[in-house]
């Protein structure tokens, strides 16, 4: 709040940042000058009209007519929002509207009819709030596809890692980033159980190095790249999570990722952002960036994640085979059973030879 007890609100530039302030933290304009704002604190334009928002609510300092203009909705009302390929142009529709990709695939759409990415998340902005179809080409959002060969008997068998794809290294650092913004408060202690729980599961012999940072307007590192006394440890340091207050601001988050990675050679590593947010396209440009220098970076919706089971995250990383069971499973993908000795046996009570 101001001297006034009025709310500041966060403005973002036509890039989709946001823009700097003064040192009480009032947004400053082009000419350097705070942008002022009307009794109750809504920043104004020109005009002395407030400034327009985006599709998520920020308030934006592009012209009006950019960003206020009716959109479409189909035939249950729901919003049709623009979609555009990266330089610009729309992409095309389907007879019902759809908008498609170029080799004619519908994109799928949220609960709340916002686009999705091949990676399953909310498409990023640009700057006046059209959401920006970019294609899956060695983007590392797609989902895993190799499929699990088959011994002779039809049981399938665990190849050497954990769900990795052939070219796959064993993951040797993972990087958690947990949006914990006000925005994403609600589901904070669902991520946080879903981090305990997973992190519990990793093999002792066969764990990554992990480091976690949270952000919200800043951006905080809570437990360096490996650097705690044991699992437990770790598994404590998750009720770190905590609300930070302000403009999420993934991009800052992602820039002391990428500085973390490079203070030393980190091997094969992976980083999972789970956040509320819809990423900017400056977000995605460094996430691309880190992608070049041997960085997975996974997207990770934290609504859809509170409510899954934390093995799914098991399908991002690369774990050795040293340090994991060998799992079985039946040609339709369900687990074989085992006789009391913890052997896997087949649906007739056969033992299943180990080498």
């Amino acid at each position: 709040t101001d001297e006034h007890k009025r709310p500041i609100h966060p403005v973002l530039g036509s890039d989709g940042s946001p823009l700097p302030t003064d040192e009480s933290g009032h947004p400053l304009g082009e000419d350097g000058k705070p942008i002022p704002t009307d009794a109750s604190g809504v920043p104004l334009d020109r005009d002395g009209e407030p400034l327009p928002t985006d599709s998520s609510g920020n308030y934006v300092t592009v012209p009006k007519e950019a960003v206020s203009k009716e959109l479409p909705t189909d035939e249950s009302g729901n919003v049709i929002y623009p979609v555009t390929k990266p330089d610009g142009s729309p992409l095309p529709t389907d007879a019902s509207g759809n908008f498609v990709t170029d080799e004619g695939v519908i994109i799928r759409k949220d609960d709340e009819g916002r686009p999705l990415g091949p990676d399953g998340e909310v498409l990023p902005t640009d700057g006046i709030g059209n959401f920006v179809f970019i294609p899956d080409d060695d983007s590392g959002f797609s989902e895993l596809t190799d499929k699990v060969p088959l011994a002779e008997d039809g049981v399938s068998v665990a190849p050497d890692t954990l769900r990795c794809s052939p070219e796959e290294s064993v993951t040797e650092t993972l990087l958690f980033i947990v949006e914990s913004s006000h925005q994403s408060a609600m589901y904070l202690d669902s991520i946080k159980a879903l981090l305990k729980s997973f992190i519990s599961s990793l093999p002792d012999d066969a764990m990554p190095k992990i480091g976690k940072l949270i952000y919200g307007a800043t951006t905080e590192v809570t437990i360096d790249i490996g650097h705690y006394s044991d699992k437990d440890e770790l598994v404590m340091s998750v009720d770190e999570i905590r609300e930070i207050g302000g403009q999420p601001d993934a991009n800052l988050a992602l820039k002391i990722a990428e500085q973390l990675l490079m203070e030393e050679s980190r091997g094969a590593t992976v980083v999972l952002h789970l956040h509320v947010t819809p990423l900017s396209l400056r977000d995605r440009t460094l996430s691309d960036r880190m992608q070049k220098n041997n960085v997975k970076v996974v997207h990770l919706d934290e609504k859809n994640w509170s409510e899954r089971d934390s093995s799914g995250l098991q399908d991002f990383i690369c774990l050795s085979k040293a340090g994991q069971e060998v799992a079985l499973t039946k040609p339709d993908g369900s687990p074989l059973p085992t006789d009391a000795s913890g052997n896997f046996v087949t649906d007739e009570g056969t033992v299943v030879e180990k080498d």
